[in-house]
């Protein structure tokens, strides 16, 4: 399940390269734009991220799942605010937009950004309602279901791009960022759809009173808020390592620039079983069934390090094969042989890392989930990746950073045995 969930992922991650690749054929200062998009749907992914845990966190509770149903009153209540929090967040966000980009230092290629956001941007709604759709289905035990939606949609918006991106649209001449947005926008439509419908396919009458679902917000927000916080803090460190390797020189952004798709992918197959673990540990939570926890968090830890072992090695015997000739400068495929051997080495204990984030704030821990996600950054990993700017180039950085990732990791396997063993409730 968690390989079905995590394919999900990165045939997300593939669809959105696809469509880079697309547009860059047709102009390259259009897909330099994404370069200064991605920040902006980094902001709105981890959002939806963070309603995916609370949504998982809350549904849960009480009776608002049972017998395979959910309760009707409280989901459409929930998607609801879902849809105007994703409403008001995106036109705030377009009121900040031009300042944002001069803050990146976008200059000639923010008319791009601004057009491709401006369209883009009507996907935010639909994408936190789906994001806590498939949370409830995932509880629900329908995680195949939720896997199909995503690939599906998949495949239809990355079928729309090959036909439209860089090509008249019935007719009419659209940009090839444009026609990218709308891919995207169309992605987004019909996951929403396809969810929402099958969520309220399985909802029961709803018997939830004004209090309790009152109730239940307030544990949605004790869980949404500080989940956000933390993908905010990584949005921050991912930006500080960008700095530190900008000062490494050209080679070393470059090498950074082509390995990052690579670890996205990686992160992503490790987020997908975080993503199944997610409703059995909360489940175990609710029911206080603490003998089955341990388990539970325990094969998760086992599959994440044998997934990353596996990509180690597929690194090592092909890393360097396709390097060479994929990448023109010698340097340049050298160090990004070695970071994707390092990257590969690590993926498995960040996997961890998130894992124990999610353990944090599903058990009510939200203020421990925040520190530790601060340490992680900002106290191992980011001054190890300035120990090794100031040894050596690039290969220094990936190395003390990778090294920073597996202790973090280790660290967190024995802060996960002790989050297992208390006995403490979820948030009341």
């Amino acid at each position: 399940m968690g390989l079905l969930t995590a394919s999900t992922g990165l045939a997300a991650h593939l669809k959105m390269a696809w469509d880079v690749v697309l547009v860059g054929r047709s102009s390259g200062g259009e897909m330099a734009a994404f370069a200064f998009a991605f920040p902006a749907m980094l902001i709105f992914t981890s959002l939806s991220q963070a309603f995916y845990i609370a949504t998982s966190a809350t549904f849960t509770r009480d009776n608002l799942v049972r017998n395979g149903c959910v309760d009707a009153t409280a989901m459409k209540r929930f998607m609801a605010m879902y849809f105007a929090v994703g409403i008001i967040a995106a036109g705030v966000f377009r009121l900040c937009l031009p300042m944002f980009l001069v803050l990146l230092g976008a200059d000639s290629i923010a008319p791009f950004v601004v057009e491709y956001c401006n369209i883009w941007l009507w996907s935010v709604p639909m994408l936190l309602v789906s994001s806590a759709s498939f949370s409830i289905l995932r509880t629900l035990g329908l995680i195949r279901t939720a896997s199909m939606i995503t690939l599906a949609s998949v495949a239809i918006s990355a079928s729309a791009s090959t036909m439209f991106i860089g090509q008249p649209v019935f007719g009419y001449p659209l940009r090839a960022i444009e026609a990218a947005a709308y891919s995207t926008v169309l992605f987004s439509f019909i996951s929403f759809g396809s969810a929402l419908f099958i969520v309220m396919r399985k909802a029961h009458k709803g018997v939830s009173s004004s209090e309790e679902v009152g109730r239940e917000l307030r544990v949605f927000a004790r869980v949404a808020i500080p989940v956000f916080a933390t993908n905010l803090i990584n949005i921050l460190y991912l930006s500080t390592i960008t700095r530190i390797f900008a000062q490494t020189g050209r080679d070393g952004l470059a090498v950074l620039g082509l390995v990052d798709r690579y670890e996205q992918l990686l992160l992503a197959l490790q987020m997908g079983f975080v993503a199944v673990t997610t409703p059995a540990l909360k489940s175990r939570y609710s029911t206080g069934s603490a003998s089955e926890i341990n388990p539970v968090s325990s094969r998760t830890v086992q599959v994440m390090l044998s997934s990353s072992l596996l990509a180690a090695v597929l690194a090592i015997s092909l890393g360097s094969f396709l390097a060479f000739r994929l990448i023109a400068p010698v340097t340049i495929a050298t160090s990004a042989t070695f970071a994707m051997i390092a990257i590969s080495i690590s993926c498995g204990f960040q996997g961890i890392f998130f894992l124990l984030s999610v353990m944090l704030n599903l058990r009510g821990y939200t203020g421990y989930a925040l520190l530790w996600s601060v340490v992680r950054a900002f106290g191992i990993v980011v001054p190890l990746a300035f120990v090794g700017r100031t040894l050596g180039g690039p290969n220094y950085v990936f190395a003390f950073i990778a090294f920073g990732h597996i202790a973090v990791g280790l660290l967190s396997v024995a802060f996960i045995k002790r989050v297992d063993a208390t006995k403490r409730a979820l948030l009341v």
